[in-house]
């Protein structure tokens, strides 16, 4: 028995004509006449009364229709269902991301998501926070890796889904005479230079606000886009800045520099920012769930590692 027998079954029945089923089914007499036979032979039970006049169902053909129709109908929502699988697993995105994405780890994510889903194609566009929101805005992504803070006022265009909880910590060189503590208040380095992340970047705004909270301005000296030149400046007594514990991780062992702990909490959240009419396009909802199960595991098997 198969499901093509089946419905050829359940147009018989409905028909109660052996010439116009075959012909609505565009099959001989014959073959379908060998198919309910076939059936009958299966179920050991006589499903029509055949004359040379007419074609009746019997009682067991009556209620065997209804399990056909249950059969053919579940068969068909699961066609419809694997279909949606299969539409999800095409198609392409553009992901948006701030530069420091290797020092996260994100770029993992990305090769596993290429293995996972081969034919999804998926670009990366790199640029620093608040101008991916804009391309976000302006439909030229799909989805984003951000650093918010403890704040965004894009809400109503976006959803925001936090994937990585940091601290801010001290950058400065091994020679600097902070750099003997482990664990100051960041208020004790308010008379130093800072130099930080371009004013584009919500980094940016993070260690601003960061410094107001412990109580002054900072001195900024300089500004880059890249991490690697901002911990070269400070590895070589330019200034010192502030840096997410993951970041911290990535270039301690370059550029001559220290990290000191602070005293003060200055979170800082990681997040997947998606357009709000893009969230249910079937490519983007198969990276974002992706992204929720890899950062998961990964972060089960760091608490693992440190057990």
């Amino acid at each position: 028995m198969d499901i093509e027998q089946l419905k050829n079954f359940l147009i018989l029945a409905k028909l109660l004509h052996f010439s116009k089923a075959a012909e609505e089914i565009c099959l001989s007499q014959s073959s379908l006449s060998k198919q309910v036979d076939k059936l009958e032979q299966e179920f050991n039970v006589k499903f029509f009364d055949r004359t040379t006049r007419i074609v009746r169902l019997t009682p067991a053909g009556k209620e065997f229709c209804k399990y056909a129709m249950n059969i053919v109908d579940e068969v068909d929502k699961a066609k419809k269902q694997m279909r949606e699988y299969t539409e999800m697993e095409q198609g392409s995105i553009i992901l948006g991301s701030f530069p420091i994405i290797s020092h996260l780890g994100l770029t993992s994510l990305i090769v596993d998501f290429h293995k996972a889903y081969p034919n999804i194609e998926l670009k990366l566009r790199e640029a620093e926070s608040k101008t991916l929101l804009q391309l976000g805005k302006d439909r030229e992504i799909d989805a984003a890796f951000i650093p918010i803070g403890n704040y965004t006022d894009d809400d109503c265009f976006f959803d925001f889904y936090p994937l990585i909880e940091d601290n801010l910590m001290l950058m400065t060189c091994k020679f600097h005479p902070l750099g003997n503590n482990h664990l100051i208040s960041l208020s004790e380095a308010s008379k130093e230079k800072f130099i930080f992340m371009t004013r584009n970047a919500f980094a940016h705004d993070i260690c601003i606000n960061a410094c107001k909270r412990a109580g002054f301005e900072p001195k900024i000296v300089h500004e880059s886009n890249n991490w690697d030149t901002i911990s070269g400046l400070v590895g070589a007594g330019l200034g010192i800045s502030l840096v997410t514990l993951q970041v911290a991780n990535a270039i301690s062992e370059r550029h001559n520099t220290e990290f000191i702990r602070l005293k003060e909490k200055f979170n800082v959240t990681i997040a997947l920012a998606i357009p709000k009419d893009v969230n249910t396009v079937r490519s983007v909802s198969a990276f974002k769930n992706f992204v929720f199960d890899w950062t998961k595991l990964a972060q089960t098997q760091r608490t693992a590692g440190l057990a």
